[in-house]
Order: structure tokens, then C-alpha cells, then sequence
């Protein structure tokens, strides 16, 4: 069995409600006043202007040369003036100066790919990772040779410099 949405439930019985009492939407209908249906505004102002607006072409519109900050492009959004035009409007209107204003905000429009010179005393994680592998580096350096096999010239001097060691601690 289908189960039954909550709008469409919703729905059903609202159009039970309607049918049930179809006089109550009939009275309304004939309480209007006939008079009331015949009143016609005049229309106001704004509505004037946007029927001129509406009404002007591609011939009746200013020359482009002729258009500065101070120039009123509404004009061009009527819908009988041609896209092509409008959008020549547009763009004079936006390379203008009243929208070239940077809002301070762009942080990430700089050249990048040139960097400054760091201050001597600052140290990145990058200069401490080679540090550390040049220090390894002369510390292996420095192991190898003094793991260097003894031979006969330096056992002699090694002797030598025991036996002077012997000597200062005997008289110490």
C-alpha cells in the first residue's frame, strides 16, 4: 500500500474544503463593487520613465565616446537596444575610474616568485635541517680519522707521548 505525502494529503483536503463550500468563494466574488474594478491609476512617475526607457533604441542612444563617469547608462538596459551595444556601455562604465578602486584586501596579488633577503640572525627550518647535516658530516669525518690504523710512525710518536703523559702524572 502507497502511503500518502504530507502535500498531497495536504492538498486533498483542501480541495475537499474548497467544494464543500463553494458559496463562500461566490460571495466574495460578487461583494466587489463594479465601481471599484473601473478606478484606474495614472501612472506614477517611476513607471513613466521606465516606459521611455524601455521605448529608446540603438539610434537614440549617445555616442560611447561621448559617455564619462557623469553619464547616465541606464539607457542602455532597455530591451529594445541592441546586446552588442549594451555591453560596449558596460565596459566603459566599469573601466571607468568611479570602479577602479582596490579594497585593500588582495593579499595574494603580489609577485611571489621573488623573495627578499632574510635578516642574517634569522634562522629557517631549512638552514637548521643543513646545519645539522654538516655538523653530522664533520663528526663522521672527524671519527674516521681517529679510527685511523697506527702505523709504525705514529705508533712511535704515540708511545713517545704516553710515556711524557706517564712522567707528568708522576711528578703531579
Amino acid at each position: 500500500m502507497k502511503t500518502e505525502t504530507l502535500i498531497t494529503r495536504w492538498s486533498r483536503r483542501k480541495q475537499q474544503a474548497a467544494q464543500a463550500h463553494p458559496s463562500n468563494n461566490h460571495d466574495l466574488e460578487n461583494t466587489k463593487d463594479p465601481q471599484d474594478q473601473k478606478i484606474i491609476e495614472p501612472p506614477t512617475e517611476e513607471e513613466q520613465r521606465l516606459e521611455k526607457l524601455n521605448a529608446l533604441t540603438d539610434q537614440d542612444m549617445p555616442a560611447l565616446e561621448t559617455l564619462d563617469n557623469d553619464s547616465d547608462y541606464a539607457g542602455f538596459m532597455s530591451a529594445n537596444v541592441s546586446e552588442h551595444l549594451r555591453k560596449q556601455a558596460l565596459k566603459k562604465l566599469f573601466f571607468s575610474d568611479t570602479y577602479q578602486i582596490r579594497d585593500g584586501l588582495d593579499e595574494y596579488d603580489g609577485d611571489y616568485t621573488h623573495f627578499d633577503q632574510l635578516d642574517p640572525s634569522t634562522i629557517t627550518a631549512d638552514i637548521k635541517h643543513r646545519l645539522e647535516i654538516e655538523a653530522q658530516k664533520r663528526l663522521a669525518q672527524q671519527e674516521e680519522n681517529t679510527e685511523s690504523p697506527i702505523t709504525p710512525d705514529t705508533e712511535e710518536e704515540y708511545q713517545q707521548q704516553a710515556h711524557h703523559s706517564d712522567d707528568n702524572e708522576d711528578t703531579a
